[in-house]
């Protein structure tokens, strides 16, 4: 028990009492204050649905991996891991929002102070390895928040990380997310005055490079400070129950060691995790499930079995047969592609195993797009160009000069191959694939193989580099949908549908990618060994095509990006003289109405009526 609290967690004063009293006698006070001081919640209707410091839990903080779990997105605790070092900041209070229509539902995030001067520390104190890390976040967070050049890891480093993370949840996972903070007046144990508070933060912004602005998705309270409330009546938490520091059942000893399978259906990194006890301890690490390398630091649990520390990541994820080593850096790929069949990934996610361990017709694509969109810089994974931010850096940005980054990837493309003829016959397939695994969710999958059972003029899952390298078999890579549009003319599909689904900027570097392999193939046809009869690679027109809900193009208008990418391809196709071939470009939406479950009854409608985003 420490000397701050009593042993049902209850704090004897500052901010951590005063928080908890709002959060557990007057919610009411709290949500009125947080929604009043963001209006674009109010107005949505959003609701808050508090889950820390909750006193049926004894009041628990949550930090790291927990403060993910406390909301419900543990999946995202690899690209945590990746992002910030072990021993992020500990969370005074944390909410769900929930809102008026149906969705998936925000966060907010709270920091509690009772006087100014607790908001200044002692800087960053991490490791040189951590810091180095940490500081890269830290840049990449004060870039998305438009903040000046200012010392992000000084006596301001705790506000500093507290806006790192929501530039996380936020910037790179998407989700809805606001911070706030909680300023306490007149509180006995450093008793502030409101006008003070003003003042006090009005500098610590300034001093954070924000001058005289308001930061994005952040709002400032000012609320009265309570008495001793929480100890005028019996507390309302259950004592009986064991549980982990972070509030969590325990689990008893088990094995020394075991794997499991975390799906991200948010992000679409789906990860393995490792456990181990060792010496009295134990430790997890993340795994992404495609490259198989380790994703950020191990996570450590001190004097407990995983049993105890790890129990809610146990809870969620899927036992796999793995390795029996989980201390590597990475997973062996025999080892990984084994692991990936057990969960059923062959076909859930557009790569393969051998693109990630192993050359690709399309390697160094990423790297070209990434400096070609001015992105490489935002976000803490590769490619950088897939995080949402970077769609708004694109939106909000310099014009994109098209034609050099159509051709600087087509001669990457042609680079990679070393001239040698396909092995196999199953690139550019004019065929159905329509069997769905029953353990594939992903209502991308379900649809597209929907469209191609129930429409006779579409064809999908159609590969486009299988077997182009020596030893690489890039089969993953594959069309969504295709669809002869008239004699000659043929559109190709890359689909994107789902909550958590990708930008349309990932998806349009995508079937770009696709489009330039399919313009090397035509080029190279007779080196490479392609039926001179096949359907696919006999067209004069090739339409390439973003298709995606309404909603995936809300954060600004990509109308310039797609007249840049049609200049680039009309001017490298005519100059690869490839007989009558013409090649173009557009982001088209799905129906205003498209709901997934309606959609899968009438598929052959839904694709009648899709319409071009920027006519």
């Amino acid at each position: 028990m420490s000397d701050r609290v009593d042993e049902f967690g209850r704090a004897y004063a500052g901010s951590q009492l005063q928080i908890q009293t709002y959060v557990n006698r007057r919610q009411q006070q709290l949500n009125a204050a947080i929604l009043g001081a963001l209006p674009e919640l109010a107005e949505c209707g959003a609701s808050l649905q508090w889950v820390s410091p909750l006193e049926r839990d004894r009041f628990a903080e949550y930090q790291d991996d927990s403060f993910l779990a406390a909301l419900d997105l543990l999946e995202l605790a690899g690209e945590l891991a990746d992002f910030w070092p072990q021993g992020g900041p500990k969370w005074d209070a944390l909410a769900k929002i929930h809102w008026d229509h149906r969705g998936p539902s925000g966060v907010l995030l709270l920091e509690a102070k009772s006087y100014p001067k607790e908001m200044f520390s002692g800087g960053c104190l991490a490791s040189e390895v951590s810091r180095t890390r940490i500081i890269k976040s830290l840049d990449s967070a004060r870039a998305w928040l438009g903040a000046d050049a200012a010392d992000w890891t000084g006596p301001l480093y705790q506000y500093a990380n507290r806006l790192a993370h929501l530039y996380f949840l936020r910037g790179v996972a998407g989700i809805p997310t606001w911070f706030v903070n909680a300023c306490f007046a007149a509180d006995p144990h450093r008793p502030t005055p409101v006008v003070v508070w003003e003042e006090a933060l009005k500098s610590v912004k300034a001093s954070l490079g924000f001058g005289g602005r308001t930061i994005p998705y952040c709002a400032d309270v000012i609320l009265e400070a309570t008495g001793r409330e929480l100890f005028q009546m019996p507390v309302r938490s259950s004592t009986s129950r064991s549980s982990t520091s972070s509030g969590f059942p325990v689990n008893t000893y088990g094995p020394g060691k075991e794997w499991r399978f975390l799906r991200n259906d948010r992000t679409g990194r789906h990860q393995f995790l490792a456990f181990a006890n060792a010496r009295g301890s134990s430790s997890l690490r993340y795994f992404d499930a495609e490259s198989g390398l380790q994703m950020g630091d191990t996570r450590y649990g001190r004097k407990n079995p995983y049993q105890m520390t790890f129990a809610r990541e146990l809870e969620i994820a899927d036992l796999v047969m793995g390795p029996r080593t989980v201390s590597n850096s990475q997973i062996a790929p025999n080892d990984l592609v084994t692991m990936r069949a057990q969960v059923g990934l062959t076909e859930v996610t557009s790569k393969t195993i051998s693109m990630m361990i192993q050359p690709s017709i399309l390697a160094g694509v990423d790297a070209i797009v990434d400096r070609a969109l001015g992105v490489s810089n935002i976000g803490g994974t590769a490619p950088h160009y897939r995080h949402l931010t970077a769609y708004r850096a694109v939106v909000n940005g310099p014009l994109i000069d098209g034609k050099t980054l159509i051709d600087t990837i087509y001669r990457r493309i042609v680079a990679n191959w070393p001239g040698t003829p396909v092995r196999g016959d199953e690139n550019w397939r004019w065929e159905k694939k329509t069997y769905m695994d029953e353990r594939n969710s992903s209502p991308e999958k379900r649809f597209e193989k929907t469209v191609a059972t129930e429409c006779v003029e579409w064809y999908n899952m159609i590969p486009v580099a299988s077997g182009v390298l020596p030893e690489v078999q890039e089969g993953g890579r594959r069309i969504d949908l295709a669809r002869q549009c008239s004699a000659g003319w043929l559109e190709l599909v890359e689909l994107k549908v789902g909550d958590h689904c990708d930008t349309p900027l990932h998806a349009a570097v995508e079937i770009i990618g696709y489009g330039l392999i399919y313009l090397f193939s035509r080029r190279y046809r007779k080196e490479l060994g392609y039926d001179s009869r096949n359907i696919l690679l006999s067209a004069n027109r090739i339409s390439l095509k973003v298709l995606a809900p309404a909603i995936s193009y809300s954060q600004g208008s990509l109308a310039s990006f797609e007249a840049e990418l049609n200049r680039g391809l009309a001017e490298l196709v005519s100059s690869q003289n490839v007989d009558r071939l013409t090649m173009d470009f557009r982001f088209e939406q799905l129906p205003a109405n498209f709901e997934l479950e309606c959609a899968c009854k009438s598929p052959c409608e839904v694709m009648t009526r899709r319409s071009a985003v920027y006519p």
